[in-house]
């Protein structure tokens, strides 16, 4: 009786310790979940320390409500003091894309970086963010960026990019945007139609397509038996001869031009390709 219920005993131990186990086992990877969860949200990282804690949180939150207004949009600020042996540019887009950083189905956004080792501001911009941010608009962020900068205003520094970012945002995809692969030299335009231009080709084509309507209709609108037309008499066509005579050759040549000075134009994106394979736009700016 005794060793039975010393082994009864024994059993109860084991499946309390199994069950502490299963428990313990399940808060960590609870809490897991939910550290991996925070850090995904996560769109300010301090890691050269240049922010206090409120400063973040306002950051955050700002881009919680641009992300909000433009869901198929990521905006992302980051801080490093140590570029791992990398140029600004690279820094920026491997950060981009290790990160699992992008809205929409192609991940679309923009990073901003302040890399206090190499002394340089960067943006990496992907997808759509190619398309709103172009070359003379990451010219005019940086800008904007350098008069902060310049004064160690960090934060002032990060504010005026989410300000540029807003403004390029509302005033949406340049209609003369074209992407141009500063590896390749190809060029990839942005097709867009306007409202206006949807509506005056629908009412083009209603036109045209009512007054067919009224031509077939007019020209068929006679009785039966009223044409007494010879068809039969009138139906043979005998052809003699047949040739063709060439008269002229004209011929249209057009330059386009490739070169990469100058910025290209307000609606130029140049692209490069990231060490991961995807396409990148963006700027550095040396302080």
């Amino acid at each position: 009786m005794k060793n039975e219920n010393e082994t009864k005993r024994n059993t109860l131990k084991t499946a309390s310790g199994r069950l502490l186990l299963f428990s313990l086992a399940a808060v960590l990877l609870l809490i897991l979940g939910t550290l991996n969860a925070a850090a995904a949200e996560t769109r300010v990282v301090d890691d050269a320390g240049l922010l206090s804690t409120g400063e973040i949180e306002k950051l955050e939150g700002r881009i919680a409500s641009l992300r909000q207004a433009y869901p198929g949009m990521d905006f992302v600020f980051v801080t490093t003091g140590d570029a791992q042996g990398k140029g600004t540019q690279a820094y920026a887009d491997d950060y981009f894309d290790e990160n699992g950083y992008g809205a929409g189905g192609d991940d679309s956004g923009i990073l901003f970086l302040i890399d206090m080792d190499n002394r340089n501001l960067g943006i990496s911009t992907h997808a759509d963010g190619i398309r709103y941010f172009t070359d003379e608009r990451i010219e005019s962020l940086l800008d904007d960026a350098y008069e902060f900068i310049s004064d160690g205003d960090y934060y002032g520094t990060a504010n005026a990019f989410l300000d540029g970012a807003k403004r390029y945002m509302e005033a949406g995809i340049p209609g003369n945007q074209y992407n141009y692969d500063t590896e390749t030299g190809r060029t990839d335009r942005y097709k867009s139609l306007t409202v206006l231009e949807i509506a005056v080709s629908l009412l083009i084509a209603a036109a045209v397509g009512a007054v067919c309507c009224i031509i077939v209709l007019v020209r068929y609108r006679g009785k039966a038996g009223k044409n007494s037309y010879p068809f039969r008499e009138k139906s043979e066509m005998r052809l003699t001869r047949s040739e063709d005579i060439f008269l002229r050759q004209t011929v249209t040549t057009r330059r386009i031009s490739t070169s990469s000075s100058g910025g290209g134009g307000s609606g130029r994106s140049s692209t490069h390709t990231s060490s991961s394979g995807r396409t990148h736009g963006g700027g550095t700016r040396r302080f």
